[in-house]
């Protein structure tokens, strides 16, 4: 159990050198690429694919569907992932003040759509992956949907996208570890 702790740390943190790395190498490349590709793309499908690995998860769990948890632990668990990623997300939103690639703002790391479409793909795996793994490649297939979606409308940087799976990921395991360890024996 210490291991996934670390492990998780790890990848919270880690996305933050990596995204530092990509902001200058990858970012414009892909940025470059997309201007030349498709430079009126407009499609707001990641509006509504960042819901679908959550709302399968909860389907799943509503349906009697038999999870890693029961409810009560399920519900701690995602609780505390919600607030540890959602505190980490807004945050670094407010400290970072990088300017989305279209200029609408300065909010654009981490992609919050990114953010939340891994965090509920990856709460998914953590409570179905075991019975099958067509429930992980399904909720993190929508989350990689997502994150696509983000920078083909030029609504982030693929770093942005990229520290938002890592921060989403992370979150969730963290959040897990540490109610794993509150309901030891419970």
């Amino acid at each position: 159990m210490k291991l996934k702790a670390v492990l998780a740390v790890i990848l919270l943190f880690s996305g933050i050198g990596f995204r530092a790395a990509a902001q200058y190498n990858i970012d414009y490349d892909i940025q470059a690429i997309r201007q030349l590709s498709f430079p009126e793309f407009i499609n707001e499908f990641g509006n509504y694919t960042q819901y679908v690995p959550g709302v399968g998860l909860l389907t799943l769990k509503l349906s009697g569907v038999k999870g890693r948890t029961n409810w009560a632990r399920f519900s701690t668990s995602v609780a505390t992932s919600a607030i540890l990623v959602a505190g980490a997300s807004f945050g670094l939103k407010e400290i970072t003040g990088r300017e989305r690639p279209n200029g609408a703002d300065k909010r654009s790391i981490p992609s919050g759509h990114s953010v939340l479409a891994f965090a509920s793909a990856a709460a998914l795996h953590k409570e179905y992956g075991w019975r099958s793994p067509w429930y992980s490649i399904g909720g993190y297939s929508f989350a990689m949907l997502t994150a696509v979606q983000r920078i083909a409308t030029n609504w982030h940087w693929m770093g942005d996208t990229m520290f938002g799976m890592v921060l989403g990921i992370g979150g969730v395991e963290l959040g897990y570890f540490l109610n794993d360890l509150f309901w030891k024996e419970k």
